[in-house]
């Protein structure tokens, strides 16, 4: 379903004509991974609170991680999409792709660094062996 919806939402970005057979499979597989990691980051949006810990985290910490799971998730499937389709020396659309995305995965992943480290404490001080 995602894959049908990459084609209508950017038409042509996966576009495989010029690309060889033997390397073309590759992206096929790239792009399968990207709509599944996307299909999995939706419903990890809408559900993920359920499965995640919470052992004494701030409130705010576990919201934030719980996004962070969901945009690390699912941002690949757009923004492969988009830079696909952006032309290459269009540095004003590149810039805009970096901060939209790549700066906002490094932020999550930090997230959920902090979120992991916030359980291994709160599991600590329930049992400090």
């Amino acid at each position: 379903m995602v894959l049908g919806i990459a084609i209508l939402v950017f038409p042509g970005s996966m576009d495989l004509s010029v690309v060889p057979g033997p390397w073309s499979w590759f992206f096929r597989g790239l792009y399968l991974a990207e709509a599944v990691s996307f299909g999995v980051g939706l419903v990890f949006l809408g559900a993920g609170r359920l499965v995640m810990p919470r052992r004494n985290v701030r409130p705010a910490l576990f919201t934030a991680a719980h996004l962070s799971v969901a945009w690390l998730l699912a941002s690949w499937w757009p923004q492969d999409n988009l830079y696909r389709l952006a032309a290459k020396d269009d540095w004003p659309q590149q810039t805009l792709l970096v901060y939209v995305f790549n700066i906002p995965l490094m932020i999550a992943a930090v997230v959920v660094v902090l979120y992991l480290a916030a359980l291994r404490e709160a599991e600590h001080a329930r049992d400090p062996d």
